[in-house]
């Protein structure tokens, strides 16, 4: 279920400027390279992901309302998980990809050795944090106390395992990240398999707090096995310039990351459960669920891609950038509009199939068709994010999620209520397409040259 908020960084031996353009097929190809790895681990997570998280729906389903009310609490949390996540990805991992690429040597260890030493001292503060929120939020609900005492571990052993494979990427040791995510993710999914069947077949109890420790400790032994494999990554001292670097890069990053939170389908679970019921956070969670098999394309875009985009400027400069960005473009946006267009043009069949009559009826149809649409949007602006994120613009991204999260903070609590579920996708729309449009002119300012912004 991890999220985990990841086409890989190549070096192209030809001059792209002299090249014809290629056909679609053939700009792929460029873009997969020879990283098959890379690939197989990123189908991997999205698979995996998809296919615990619906389990996990299923299993609670069987619990009629209740049990739609569990999940929908369960999703809550797990959004709590996801935002201690982005503090990970923005001030730790994201730094070590894109900064950690032009160091090499004793220098590349002692970087990563510091970029470790942060690493546990968040965790120590997010996990000190978790307990103070599990005593006081959850004194009165053991359902949900047992869920935030186990959101614990989760938040340690996930970010520990999503730390090390991280590392592996920013060393292009895409195999080893891949058999380590095997660890963990397969893992996981076959944990949680178990637990399912043993609901449905022999009554065995399935909570949100079941759930959540088969993530805490199935990433805890990839950690493990992950620490050994960047064993020779790590230095005896650190580099206090390179923690200070990372905090440089990535704190506009944060604050972007979190402005954003606020504007995600994260943050509607949270206002629809607030200001609707837990039933209308479990119908928003249903229709995000089923865009799991794209994380690929998700991971592909938020993680990966800012690290090629850094590695294509710093070895053929700005022009080989925009034109791996037009690629980028040209194969993202059909791929990704044929998936959107099919989840919201047959909502009800595909909810059926995938969760039951129960999800079919009410507002989860709309819900899911609204959020293909949203959902398109939102990949296309990830790649001017990459862009952004590879030239060291993060100061625009941050000022865009600003925008972004004053606009929902102000009209998702109106939607929500004038529309229910369905509003948070509206919301969602119109916050969107600012930050995309905000992005663009970033973009056109910082990065294209005088022709382009003549051209456009």
């Amino acid at each position: 279920m991890s999220v985990v908020i990841e086409n890989i960084p190549t070096r192209e031996s030809s001059e792209i400027a002299e090249t014809p353009k290629p056909a679609a097929t053939a700009q792929l190809r460029g873009l997969l390279g020879r990283n098959v790895w890379a690939l197989a681990d990123q189908v991997l997570m999205s698979g995996t992901n998809f296919v615990t998280q619906a389990l996990v729906l299923r299993a609670m389903a069987m619990d009629g309302q209740a049990g739609k009310d569990e999940f929908g609490t369960f999703s809550t949390i797990y959004s709590s998980l996801l935002f201690a996540n982005i503090l990970q990805s923005t001030l730790i991992t994201q730094p070590h990809n894109v900064l950690g690429v032009t160091r090499s040597g004793e220098e590349y260890r002692r970087y990563t050795t510091s970029t470790a030493f942060a690493q546990f001292w968040m965790l120590l503060l997010e996990a000190t944090i978790a307990i103070v929120i599990a005593i006081v939020v959850g004194k009165n609900d053991p359902h949900v106390r047992a869920m935030l005492i186990a959101l614990v571990p989760s938040i340690v052993f996930w970010q520990l395992q999503e730390f090390v494979r991280r590392v592996m990427y920013t060393e292009r040791r895409f195999g080893a990240a891949f058999i380590n995510d095997l660890i963990s993710y397969g893992g996981q999914t076959l944990v949680l398999a178990g637990m399912y069947f043993g609901r449905r077949y022999w009554g065995y109890p399935f909570t949100g707090a079941m759930a959540l420790h088969a993530l805490a400790w199935t990433s805890a032994v990839a950690a493990g096995i992950g620490f050994w494999q960047i064993r020779g990554s790590v230095h005896r001292t650190a580099d206090r310039h390179g923690v200070r670097e990372n905090w440089h890069f990535g704190k506009w990053l944060a604050g972007g990351e979190i402005m954003g939170y606020f504007s995600s389908i994260h943050m509607q679970v949270l206002w629809a459960a607030w200001l609707v019921g837990m039933a209308a956070s479990a119908d928003l969670r249903a229709a995000q669920i089923l865009f799991g098999p794209t994380r690929v394309i998700a991971f592909f875009l938020g993680t990966v891609l800012p690290i090629r985009f850094a590695r294509t400027l710093h070895d053929r400069g700005m022009k080989a950038l925009h034109h791996e960005i037009r690629v980028v473009y040209l194969v993202l946006a059909p791929m990704v509009g044929v998936y959107c267009g099919l989840l919201a043009c047959f909502p009800e069949k595909l909810l059926h199939l995938v969760y039951g009559a129960k999800y079919v009826a009410g507002e989860a149809a709309l819900i899911l068709t609204l959020y293909s649409i949203c959902a398109f949007l939102n990949y296309m602006q990830m790649v001017v994010q990459a862009a952004l994120t590879a030239t060291r613009q993060t100061r625009s991204i941050f000022i865009s999620s600003v925008w972004g999260c004053f606009i929902a903070l102000a009209a998702s609590p109106i939607f929500i209520k004038r529309f229910q579920g369905p509003g948070a996708m509206i919301g969602m729309i119109v916050t969107t397409v600012v930050v995309t449009g905000m992005l663009i002119l970033a973009y056109r300012k910082h990065l294209a040259s005088p022709k382009e912004r003549i051209a456009t």
